[in-house]
């Protein structure tokens, strides 16, 4: 069997370029590979996506109990898994509206269709990308169950092209068992309703599809904190949202579709109640300054204003124990309009050195600085120092022994604990550009300033830090 390269794409190598990244090559297996035959196998999920007629990505997620799917060999994998009757864009464009059993067969290479297998439980997922060959969609009796439900049951039949296996960073792990669809349609509006927000608000995790036109697509996770999907607003010709885009393999599958072609699908499902959100729209993709004007502390986002939309009740096959959050979740980053940002955009960076620690307990310190030029602050304000010259140690793809890293910008905030000297005061013990801050050890930053006693302690080497603002 002959095997070929699969080359980046000139969106993928412009995002490459823009984040500053190496153009290295592409990892993806042109074919099943053994991982994702594999998984295939075992995962109890799979997420589906498709374009519709009108060229819009749609995602959804099938599943609830594993060997869903498997290679049939020369390339050709079957999903055979229970899907929600009503409702599903990716069902009703693949197979049709009706549970008729009715075999759609494609001809020549067929629609494009990408998928990424999850397991949840155990932090593993694989993607792929292909063609359909054939499905249909049906209806038999639930044998799990007494009461002998119908269920609404799909079998697809792909030609995959493409297969990569993919890290675990920013899963939260969920125990996945099934349940019976009963699919209700709530809202089909833009504007998103009272459900939808809910759900967003306390998402962790959705999937997204992505094409580069007509040539391929790709479909993957994105996961965090809960809430790290902000709604920046919500009108009547759609809601937009923006995530964070974390750190990961830098391989840009998703941005470099993005940047040709700026359209996405989402799903968000809600494995409390099985309902699930599905939205398509167009993208912005945020770097730099851009994201963090939107964003701060974010150096690379996504905005996605909704061009349509459908939030279904009950329209999971399966729900979801909440387990371990990864730790590689960094803290909820909020909009510059919901939470006033500590990281002044516009302030000409000045340096603090440290004068003196003073230990109160074993674990909190008053640590003084000196300014290197004059700036206005009071008591009570806040001082943020970077410490990224210090502590970042650059790019890793995954750092176990210290997964908040990834993405830390090393960005931190201390309350000033003393009074300026302006205006003068005869009391005053601290010179004009001069400061304190009452600090406790709790973390990684704080360990680095623990360590110093202060060129007034004796420190032959001074101990110097970004100061961004007051």
């Amino acid at each position: 069997m002959a095997f070929y390269h699969v080359p980046m794409h000139d969106g993928e190598v412009a995002m490459m370029k823009a984040m500053h990244a190496p153009v290295v090559d592409n990892p993806s297996f042109p074919a099943v590979s053994p991982q994702l035959a594999n998984h295939l196998q075992i995962a109890p999920l799979i997420a589906i996506g498709t374009l519709d007629k009108q060229g819009r990505p749609w995602t959804t997620l099938w599943g609830g109990q594993k060997g869903l799917a498997q290679s049939l060999g020369g390339n050709v994998i079957g999903i055979k898994t229970a899907v929600a009757g009503q409702f599903d864009p990716v069902v009703e464009e693949l197979m049709g509206k009706e549970a008729t059993g009715t075999i759609v067969r494609e001809e020549g290479r067929g629609r494009m269709v990408s998928g990424v297998t999850m397991d949840l439980q155990t932090r593993k997922r694989v993607k792929l990308f292909g063609h359909m060959i054939a499905g249909a969609l049906m209806v038999r009796e639930d044998e799990a169950t007494e009461a002998q439900e119908h269920v609404v049951e799909t079998q697809l039949v792909l030609k995959i092209d493409q297969s990569l296996g993919n890290c675990p960073k920013y899963f939260n792990k969920k125990l996945i068992t099934p349940a019976a669809a009963k699919p209700v349609l709530v809202s089909d509006s833009p504007q998103l309703n009272e459900g939808g927000l809910d759900l967003i608000s306390k998402a962790d995790l959705f999937f997204m599809s992505s094409a580069q036109n007509d040539k391929d697509m790709d479909t993957n996770h994105r996961g965090g904190p809960v809430g790290f999907v902000r709604i920046l607003s919500n009108e009547p010709n759609g809601a937009v949202l923006v995530w964070p885009e974390y750190s990961g393999n830098r391989l840009y599958q998703t941005l470099g579709n993005l940047r040709i072609n700026p359209v996405a699908g989402i799903c968000i499902p809600d494995f409390d109640t099985g309902s699930m959100l599905y939205l398509t729209g167009a993208t912005d993709i945020l770097i730099g300054a851009d994201a963090a004007k939107v964003l701060p502390r974010s150096n690379l986002a996504i905005q996605l204003r909704v061009t349509a939309a459908r939030f279904v009740s009950e329209a999971l096959t399966f729900r979801g124990e909440r387990g371990e959050a990864s730790p590689y979740n960094p803290p909820v980053r909020y909009l510059v309009s919901e939470k006033q940002s500590t990281v002044p955009q516009d302030f000409e960076l000045s340096q603090a050195t440290l004068l003196k620690q003073t230990k109160l307990t074993p674990t909190i310190s008053r640590f003084k600085f000196a300014l290197s030029n004059s700036a206005q602050h009071k008591a009570g304000q806040y001082v943020t120092f970077g410490f990224s010259s210090r502590l970042d140690i650059g790019y890793s793809h995954m750092r176990d022994d210290d997964p908040l890293s990834i993405n830390d910008d090393y960005v931190r905030t201390f309350t000033v604990s003393s009074p300026p000297g302006d205006p003068p005061r005869p009391t005053q013990r601290l010179k004009d550009d001069e400061f304190e801050i009452t600090v406790r050890k709790v973390g990684r930053v704080t360990d680095e300033l623990f360590k110093h006693e202060g060129t007034e302690n004796g420190d032959r080497m001074p101990f110097e830090v970004a100061v961004k603002g007051f």
